[in-house]
């Protein structure tokens, strides 16, 4: 539903970012692995996910399309699958923006091709 949110920071830490658009305060949920690049920044763009749930309506964003593909990807993932971070692609669906941060995203991303290659996703 966004792309994108482009706005002021107004406050950031390594779970969350509020930006200013045009007067109207975003929450946006970040990887921790993004922290250290917004905290100097007076403007900033994020690609961003938008989740709805019953209870709930969260964006998350980041600083790659790519980071924001594997996220929507691997939230899509029927599969039970562990890592060997002990990640699992269930959790991810709720909320583990901070772990998927710490994988190598380009592998996680060409080991997704077929339901064969999840081995490679376990090692990732």
């Amino acid at each position: 539903m966004y792309e994108y949110i482009k706005g002021k920071l107004i406050e950031v830490d390594t779970q969350r970012a509020i930006i200013d658009v045009n007067g109207v305060g975003y929450k946006v949920f970040i990887p921790a692995s993004i922290y250290q690049d917004l905290i100097d920044k007076d403007q900033i763009t994020l690609h961003t996910s938008y989740i709805v749930k019953e209870d709930s309506q969260t964006l998350f964003g980041f600083l790659t399309k790519l980071q924001r593909n594997v996220f929507e990807m691997l939230k899509k993932q029927n599969h039970f699958i562990t890592f060997t971070s002990g990640l699992e692609a269930k959790i991810l669906k709720d909320w583990h923006v901070n772990l998927l941060s710490q994988l190598r995203l380009k592998r996680v991303f060409f080991a997704y091709d077929t339901p064969d290659d999840f081995e490679y996703l376990i090692n990732a």
